[in-house]
């Protein structure tokens, strides 16, 4: 399998007579083993030459699919980082930029062979839109380029799916958002690996090529910030509204519900944020910054056929088939120590409520009061009401839906609930919060306290 994935890369190399880039890709890892198999075959496969991951904190079986994927593949390196991990938290710093950094370092000083380097999250992918290309093509053609950056895609949100599919399918549905990970060649002006580009030394102009497409560069001074790692609204708006570029970065934020929610229990120490849950993600919903923007990317589909059989053989090659599904096993392991975990202290479902919006874990934080409300309102007599008081059934019937949605608003904090509309909430519940809502009304007329509710004797 080293050889088949070897020679497609040999394939699609420049000539001899030309400089031969040699990308390395860095990433650091916890707790990732059942997708490290699948992250290295596809980068692997599309024309990188080193792959390293820090992997640190982890109790799962990454080492041991690492070892095994080494002994098939030299190029491949994995590092126990924890002593880096343990010392960047020491001393206030960020892991994740502290190995991204110490790699850069060893490219610097010839340590490597690396002319390029690329840093990644295991959830993210550099892919193009034609899977018969190769990286190697796209530095020959940007062989000036101090880096070259790609633009973040996220997977799908809004279909249920089936755990641990591959991330790349014939019609593949993608949401355009407006980051970017950068490929950087290696060079004594890099100053420092940041989170998702680089940063240069001097007030020279940085060459900063984009996604494959000509004649495009990046600057913070026209189309991007926070050093060319964040596009402007106006330069997503003179994009292919209808296409992908010919390479970008597809982030798998979402996967499955299950792995989504496993993801959550990661964290984010290695970024010195001691949370029990991996709070920068915002649910099974859109980015909330901004409305992205859904693209479909056809891959052709005897490409993705021959892309899954190679991966296949790449499993079998390094004997890792059954690590595969026992880290798997451990993704569903986190799903029910999440839910323990959530059920044991409950008040993390309101501390962290963004990122389980859309989960099964999204729903109201009732307090007493709202309880006794739906209590009260189980009891409520709606039928007698709405007999003797047939008028307030023209308010629950209300055609303004101005007004409506104001009555939805106002039922909603009374129960604490989150329906959309007045309609969704029964008889009962109505009439019990209309009479609470005029109660100096109801009480004037000798209505109030339980006069409307079904222990009252007749």
């Amino acid at each position: 399998m080293a050889e088949l994935i070897q020679g497609r890369f040999e394939r699609n190399q420049p000539q001899p007579s030309e400089p031969k880039p040699v990308v390395k890709l860095v990433a650091i890892a916890r707790n990732e083993a059942a997708y490290i198999p699948a992250w290295v075959f596809h980068h692997f496969r599309i024309g990188v030459d080193l792959i390293e991951i820090y992997i640190n904190n982890t109790d799962d079986n990454s080492l041991k699919i690492c070892r095994r994927i080494k002994k098939i593949y030299p190029n491949f390196n994995f590092i126990k980082a924890d002593h880096l991990l343990d010392k960047s938290l020491a001393t206030g710093k960020s892991f994740q930029i502290a190995a991204y950094n110490k790699s850069l370092r060893r490219s610097k000083r010839k340590k490597d062979n690396a002319t390029h380097l690329l840093t990644l999250d295991l959830d993210e992918y550099l892919t193009p839109a034609n899977l018969k290309h190769n990286l190697k093509n796209l530095l020959t053609e940007n062989n000036k380029a101090d880096a070259i950056s790609f633009l973040w895609y996220s997977d799908d949100y809004s279909k249920s799916k089936a755990p641990f599919q591959s991330h790349l399918r014939g019609k593949t549905t993608v949401y355009r958002l407006n980051h970017v990970k950068t490929l950087a060649r290696v060079s004594k002006r890099i100053k420092s690996c940041l989170h998702h580009n680089f940063l240069f030394k001097g007030d020279g102009p940085v060459s900063n090529a984009f996604g494959g497409l000509y004649n495009i560069q990046l600057s913070d001074k026209t189309n991007t910030s926070i050093h060319r790692s964040k596009v402007n609204m106006s330069f997503l708006d003179i994009l292919n509204a209808r296409e992908v570029e010919p390479w970008f970065i597809l982030h798998c934020i979402y996967r499955s519900e299950d792995e989504y929610l496993a993801s959550l229990c990661r964290g984010r120490q290695h970024n010195n944020d001691s949370s029990p849950l991996k709070k920068n993600r915002w649910g099974l919903r859109p980015y909330p910054s901004f409305n992205p923007i859904e693209l479909v990317v056809a891959f052709d589909k005897n490409e993705v056929r021959g892309y899954k059989s190679d991966y296949q053989a790449f499993i079998s090659t390094c004997g890792i088939r059954k690590e595969i599904k026992s880290a798997r096993g451990m993704i569903k392991k986190r799903v029910k120590e999440l839910d323990d975990l959530l059920k044991s202290d409950p008040q993390l479902l309101k501390s962290f409520a963004q990122i389980f919006r859309g989960t099964r874990y999204e729903k109201p934080i009732l307090s007493e009061k709202h309880i006794n409300n739906k209590r009260e309102a189980d009891e409520f007599d709606s039928k007698r009401f709405f007999k003797e008081c047939p008028d307030v059934m023209n308010a629950y019937n209300i055609n303004d839906p101005i007004e409506s949605n104001d009555l939805a608003y106002e039922m909603n904090k009374f129960y604490g609930t989150d329906k959309d509309n007045l309609s969704e909430f029964s008889l009962a519940e109505f009439g019990y919060w209309h009479t609470k809502h005029h109660q100096d009304k109801y009480s004037k007329r000798g209505e109030g306290g339980n006069y409307w509710m079904k222990s009252k004797p007749r």
